[in-house]
């Protein structure tokens, strides 16, 4: 997995949060949505991600 297809989940889920009018569901994917910015700062659009990285796209994913 690499940063353009971790950028895209990102995108994905500041949209879904954006159009979202439950407080629940904002409040679970707001956290993990900063989380995954966090750690993803400075990477390059065609650089791979590590582990760690990928299982926090991954979860954010499932969660959106």
């Amino acid at each position: 997995m690499n940063y353009a297809y971790a950028k895209n989940v990102i995108d994905r889920a500041k949209l879904s949060i954006k159009g979202c009018k439950d407080e629940d569901y904002t409040q679970l994917l707001q956290p993990k949505l900063d989380e995954v910015e966090r750690k993803l700062k400075g990477k390059r659009k065609n650089q791979d991600l590590n582990r760690e990285e990928q299982a926090l796209v991954e979860d954010l994913e499932m969660s959106i």
